[in-house]
């Protein structure tokens, strides 16, 4: 299944400054594949034709860890502040 170029540039802009290091590290390690920075970025920017779905599925998984740790992270600081 691909995404769309609207659907990627959401993905994108969520994903803080430095994560294709991150997700570069995460698919190292879960299946020992080694992809280039500069690939993931490429993957990565809706304007480009380049498409892997290792690479856009670890994104997702990223970005989802990265909201459920901003969601802990606020309902911790609502409870410091009550």
């Amino acid at each position: 299944m691909k995404l769309d170029k609207e659907s990627l540039k959401i993905l994108r802009n969520f994903l803080p400054h430095g994560s294709s290091i991150i997700i570069r590290k995460r698919i190292h390690d879960k299946l020992n594949l080694s992809f280039s920075i500069d690939y993931i970025n490429q993957v990565l920017h809706p304007n480009n034709n380049h498409y892997n779905t290792i690479i856009i599925e670890e994104a997702k998984l990223y970005a989802e860890e990265i909201k459920k740790k901003a969601k802990k992270e606020k309902k911790r600081i609502a409870a410091l502040i009550k």
